[in-house]
Formats: structure tokens, C-alpha cells, sequence
């Protein structure tokens, strides 16, 4: 499987393994439909040279059929104006799958049919599984698949893929197609009678063309005709290309509109008299459930606070319900470090094994699956309120904020994925349009509080506000937020003046997800989580603890180590933030190269008691054993500490943030990024402790 070409020479050549491409637009069930034909046999990476998510499958059609399920980034059309739709199409005309499963929105038919006749004209066998019919009966549209088969010499599968049904059926179309027992030949949309002879003219120009580029031969003739100018710069000569031109110039004559114009509006022709041949409307057509629910919480008065209330209790929930499980795992690591002491001490096993195995290995894992537990409740809500709906919703009444303030609107979604990650979020600007826009988004990207980040507010705030983890992790995502929507303005009126460009956002219907669905996604967040960030802060912890061993002979990980010295060079510069202390300040330092790496260094420094000048441990209680929590508690005061947090928040991305932004952008914007970011986080953090010490004075 894998080579070009190899699909086509698959179907009807009893070969087992087979390439299935699901391809849809947004919000039509793809990835729903994706996890019942795959289940757990699933493969999460990315598409080659970007940071968009590919997921693979597996699908045992039967004993002896296998088929590798791909699922396409949801996509309107295959006209390669976004990332999106040019890896949908490089991947269906370069890798030549064997068949396509094309997820139609029953609900929504005029609009999916669409992206329907361009993977017709690909000449790829294809199934279309017709889902969300629930949505449609409840909208009383009662649709004909016979009809719709019949017209486009499809296979069409009614399908409701959120309660698995439709799903066998197919499974059984794609065992079909695959093995060549469907005759039917795709149905084309026809451009007219002038349209069809000029484009038949054209079409015969590019026969070798087609043969040399591997393309089908009308699909290449549509394109051109279309102007796409990728096609037209595949052609071997400038005479060919005119020639073509001069076809096109002749049907703009005869009709009167662009041929790209034209040729949508024959497949919108195709679409409107398939829909009045194949649906039913079974009574009046009523407001919608969804538009009754968006007239309230997507309104322009109550859609802003509303999405704040919806994130805020996500957090609250989220990180209150999971101080238990934090206590009594920081609990069973605390015993089972004591119970590794000891064997050690009894064995008379040197220091630096003691240091490396306790404070590194077992210290590093046991603060890593800590954070595994709030993180996971988070990742649980964010899969709900996606699957049913409301992220979407919460893009839209931001959108609306954000374009009233002279911002991009487009610039939402990658701002949103900037949650998750930074790097994806600052890739995904490739689809806006404007210049000024796609660089005002990357450059405030990195203030969206990205998932890296979490584990560092969580410890931080954990240990100082320990009755309210949750509204303080909530302020620095929304002051994030709002950092972010500030600096854009500032950028939009001063060195990045332009007008904002308009965005159309969709707004999928809302739908009662799967428990099995979100636990899924869940999963696949929170093993993202350990295999990224819970390798790299176990890592972090045990070469900081090796290097806190150096110079051999001084107390590990104190004033006097490497790494002691480091901290207390750079801890004056942070004074006037309140957080003047060497363990605090290499953590910031370590944290530049992946945020991550600051729960790591800190429970790499926290995790060893440190002498006074007296000879006595300073951070030691009563009972002579601390917590890294109560160790954290006793360095900062909730002043200080929020004052930290800011600054964690607004300086420096991150190198790989960094490396993103140099190849987007150029490199000097991604100094400019770093330095204007350390400003800002700098000044604000100062200005909190500052005024905060003032007000404390005051009263």
C-alpha cells in the first residue's frame, strides 16, 4: 500500500489491504463516522510538513479485506484555497485512494452536494453515507437515497453515525466499490451545451498532459477552465495555455459571467433540481431547537458572558473536583519516595543514585501523573462542548467581539487552537488571506494560554490558592484572552494598519454526543499530554538534577550548585515582580525552551531541603518532611505568586513557538515576538505586585 497509483490496481485484484478516504466538510459527523469504522485501531500524526492532525485507521471488512481508513481534514470545497482543501486534494490525486466515503449532511444537502460533484469528476469510486437523517426528519425533510443513487451512480447509505446505524451498511457499499461490483460509472454535472463542446475542445488539447501529470482528464479541463492557476502553471507551454485561454474567453463572451462563476453555477443547477427530485418537505418548516438555544446564549448581549460563565465553570469543575485525586497521589508518592530512601540508606547506595532514582525518576513521574488528573477533566469538558456544539458557538460571539474591534475575525480559529498548542495555531494563519491579518494573529498567538502552561498554573496556584485553583487558572486564560485581543488592536492602529476582512463562520447544529465519542477524544488529549509534555518534564528533571549534583561535594540543588549560581546571577532583575528567587528565575530560564520545563526545574529544585546559614533546612516543617506544595507555599505570597504566573503567561514563547513564527513570518518578527513579549509580561507583572503591595500597605 502507498505507492502512486497503487489504489487503482487494487479493486478487483484480490489484494487484501485496501486505501479508504473519508472526505466531507465540516461539522457533518466525519470524525464521528471515523471512530465507528475504526474504533481503537487508530493512528494520530500529521500531515507531511504541517502541524494539521492526520488520523489513520484500520477496518476488517471481513477475513480477508482490510482496508487503512484516512480521515481528510473537513473541507467546502477541493479548490485549494485553504491548507485544508490542498491536502484533500493533493492526497486524493497524488496518493489515488481506493475508494471514498463522501459524509453528505442530510440535513444540509444543497451545501455538502457541493464538494460531491468535484469527487465525482476525480473518477474514484465512491460511497456517499448519507448521515445525520435524524436531523433531517426532525427538520421533516424526507429524503429518496434511491433517487439521490440513482442520479449520481453512487451507492448512497442512510446514516445516523452517532447511534452506529448505517454504519455495516456502509461497510458492505465499501466492500462494493472496492472490489469493482459497482458498474456505474460517476455521474458528471454538464456545463451547457456551449460549455460541454469548448470544454470537449480542451479536453482533447490535454490529453498528454493529463497522461504526464497522472490526473483525470476532465477533472485537469474543469480546473483550467475554472482558472486555477496551479493547473495552469503544470501546463509544458505558454501556446497551450493561451490556447485554452482563448475557449475560456469565448464561453465568458457567449454566457456573459467569469468561467468560474459559470461552472458553480451548474453544479449549484445539478444540486437544486437533485434536491427537488429526492427530498420531501413533510410539513411547515419550523425554527429549529438550535436557533431557539443561539437566540439566547449565541446573542450579542448574552453570547460573551455566557461563554465566560461556560469556561470559567470548565476550569472550576475541572480542577476542584481533581484536588483529591492531586492529594492522594502526591500522598502515594511521598510514601513510596520514603519507602525508596529507606531501601536505598539500608543498602548504602551511593548519594547521586538516591538523587537521580527518587528526586528524578520517581519525583519526575509522580509529578507528571499528578497533573494527569485535572488536565484529563479538562480535555473531558472541551470534548463535550465540542461534540455538541457550543465551541463553535463560543468562536462566533468572539468573532463578533473581535471584528468590532478591528480585528480578524478568521483569526479566531487559530487563536483557538493556540490552546492546545501554540506551534498548530500560529501554522494555521496559512488560510487567511491578508498579509496584515495572518501576522497580527501569529504575533498574538503566543498570550493564548496553550496546554503547556496548565500544569505550571495548576502546581503554582495549587500550592498557594489552594481554596480557589480554579478561578485563579481561569483569570490567566481569560487575561490571556484579552491580552491577546489588546496588543492586536494596538498592532491593527499603529504598525499593522489595514481593515479587518469579513468571516463567515458556520454554526453546526447542536446534537447529544456519545459518552464512548468523548472519552476518545479525552484519551487521545491526555496521551498527547504524556507522550509530549509528561516525557519531556521527566526528562527536565532528572538533568536538572544531575546538574544540581555539580560541583560535586556542595548540597544538591542549592545556592551553591551550577545551577544555584545561574539562578541567583539573573533573581535581582525580578525583584520589582516579587519573585526574587534563584529556583524561581531557572525555572523562567528553562521554561523559554519548552513551558513545560518550569513544573519540571521547579520540582527538581523544590524537591531537596535547602540549609540555612544556621545549618538548619529552611524549608522544613514541623514534622520534618515537606510537601512540594508546602515547600512552593512557603517562597511565594499570593501577591508574588499570581505575579508569576503572569509572567508565565506572557513572556517569551517558546523555541519551537519561535521556530513557527521564523517560518511564518520571517525571523525578525520572531525576535520582535520575543522581546515585545518579555516587555509586556515584565511590565505586567510588576505593575500587579506593585500596586498590589500598595493596596496590601493601604489597608
Amino acid at each position: 500500500m502507498g505507492g502512486e497509483g497503487e489504489g487503482k490496481e487494487g479493486i478487483g485484484s484480490g489484494r487484501q489491504n485496501y486505501r479508504v478516504a473519508i472526505v466531507g466538510n465540516p461539522n457533518c459527523g466525519k470524525t464521528t463516522l471515523f471512530n465507528e469504522l475504526t474504533g481503537a485501531r487508530q493512528k494520530v500524526g500529521n500531515w507531511p510538513g504541517v502541524t494539521i492532525e492526520k488520523k489513520t485507521g484500520f477496518l476488517n471488512i471481513n477475513h480477508n479485506i482490510r482496508a487503512e481508513i484516512i480521515d481528510l481534514p473537513g473541507i467546502y470545497s477541493l479548490s485549494a484555497y485553504s491548507l485544508d482543501e490542498r491536502i484533500a486534494r493533493d492526497y486524493l490525486l497524488k496518493e489515488k485512494p481506493d475508494a471514498i466515503i463522501n459524509i453528505v449532511d442530510a440535513s444540509n444537502l444543497e451545501r455538502n452536494l457541493f464538494l460531491t460533484t468535484q469527487l465525482l469528476e476525480l473518477e474514484i469510486p465512491m460511497v456517499i453515507a448519507l448521515n445525520l437523517m435524524d436531523a433531517a426528519e426532525k427538520k421533516n425533510l424526507k429524503i429518496d437515497v434511491d433517487i439521490l443513487s440513482s442520479h449520481l451512480h453512487l451507492p448512497v447509505v442512510p446514516v445516523v453515525a452517532l447511534k452506529g446505524q448505517g454504519v455495516e451498511a456502509t461497510v458492505e457499499a465499501v466492500k462494493e466499490v472496492i472490489l469493482g461490483r459497482w458498474h456505474k460509472k460517476n455521474a458528471m454535472v454538464t456545463f451547457g451545451a456551449d460549455g460541454e463542446k469548448k470544454l470537449a475542445d480542451v479536453q482533447e488539447l490535454l490529453k498528454e498532459s493529463a497522461t504526464r501529470l497522472k490526473l483525470p482528464l476532465r477533472w485537469l479541463a474543469v480546473k483550467l477552465f475554472e482558472g486555477d492557476k496551479e493547473y495552469e502553471l503544470l501546463l509544458e507551454n505558454k501556446e497551450l495555455r493561451d490556447r485554452i485561454n482563448e475557449y475560456k474567453e469565448k464561453v465568458v463572451k457567449i454566457v456573459g459571467e467569469d468561467t468560474e462563476t459559470i461552472i458553480a453555477d451548474y453544479r449549484y443547477g445539478f444540486i437544486s433540481g437533485l434536491v427537488k427530485e429526492a427530498v420531501k418537505v413533510t410539513a411547515d418548516i419550523r425554527i429549529t431547537l438550535s436557533e431557539k438555544i443561539d437566540a439566547v446564549i449565541a446573542s450579542r448581549i448574552l453570547g460573551i458572558p455566557f461563554f465566560a460563565l461556560v469556561i470559567f465553570l470548565m476550569f472550576k469543575i475541572s480542577i476542584d473536583f481533581s484536588q483529591p485525586g492531586i492529594d492522594y497521589i502526591d500522598s502515594l508518592f511521598a510514601s513510596l519516595i520514603d519507602l525508596i530512601n529507606n531501601v536505598l540508606v539500608n543498602l548504602h547506595a551511593p548519594a547521586w543514585i538516591s538523587i537521580i532514582l527518587v528526586n528524578g525518576v520517581i519525583g519526575g513521574t509522580g509529578t507528571v501523573i499528578t497533573f494527569v488528573v485535572p488536565i484529563a477533566l479538562v480535555f473531558f469538558f472541551l470534548s463535550f462542548l465540542e461534540d455538541i456544539g457550543y465551541l463553535s458557538r463560543g468562536a462566533f460571539v468572539m468573532d463578533r467581539l473581535m471584528h468590532w474591534m478591528g480585528l480578524p475575525g478568521k483569526a479566531f480559529i487559530p487563536l483557538i487552537l493556540g490552546f492546545g498548542c501554540n506551534v498548530p495555531g500560529i501554522l494555521a494563519t496559512r488560510v487567511m488571506e491578508d498579509e496584515k491579518d495572518r501576522l497580527i494573529t501569529i504575533l498574538i498567538n503566543p498570550f493564548m494560554s496553550c496546554g503547556a502552561r496548565l500544569p505550571v498554573y495548576i502546581m503554582i496556584a495549587g500550592a498557594v490558592f489552594a481554596q480557589n485553583v480554579g478561578t485563579v487558572v481561569f483569570s490567566l486564560y481569560a487575561i490571556g484572552i484579552a491580552m491577546a485581543i489588546i496588543v492586536g488592536l494596538v498592532f491593527r492602529k499603529t504598525i499593522l494598519k489595514g481593515p479587518s476582512t469579513p468571516f463567515v463562520m458556520e454554526l453546526p447544529p447542536y446534537r447529544l454526543p456519545t459518552l464512548k465519542g468523548i472519552l476518545m477524544h479525552t484519551w487521545e488529549n491526555v496521551w498527547s499530554f504524556i507522550k509530549r509534555a509528561g516525557t519531556l518534564i521527566v526528562a527536565i528533571i532528572l538533568l536538572l538534577v544531575i546538574i544540581g549534583y555539580l560541583p560535586v561535594g556542595v548540597t544538591p540543588n542549592s545556592k551553591d550548585s551550577v545551577l544555584g549560581k545561574i539562578g541567583t546571577a539573573i533573581a535581582p532583575v525580578f525583584k520589582p515582580q516579587g519573585f526574587a528567587d534563584w529556583k524561581a528565575s531557572v525555572a523562567l530560564f528553562t521554561g523559554i525552551f519548552a513551558k513545560e520545563a518550569v513544573v519540571g526545574t521547579m520540582a527538581a529544585l523544590y524537591g531537596v531541603e535547602e540549609k540555612n546559614s544556621s545549618g538548619n533546612p529552611e524549608t522544613k516543617s514541623i514534622n520534618g518532611k515537606d510537601t512540594l506544595k508546602e515547600r512552593i507555599a512557603r517562597d511565594f505570597t499570593p501577591l508574588s505568586a499570581y505575579s508569576f504566573l503572569l509572567f508565565i503567561l506572557l513572556y517569551s514563547p517558546c523555541v519551537a513557538t519561535m521556530g513557527a513564527i521564523a517560518k511564518e513570518a520571517g525571523l525578525k518578527w520572531a525576535i520582535f515576538s520575543v522581546l515585545f513579549n518579555i516587555t509586556v509580561a515584565y511590565i505586567i507583572s510588576m505593575a500587579v505586585f506593585q500596586i498590589g503591595t500598595l493596596i496590601q500597605k493601604l489597608l
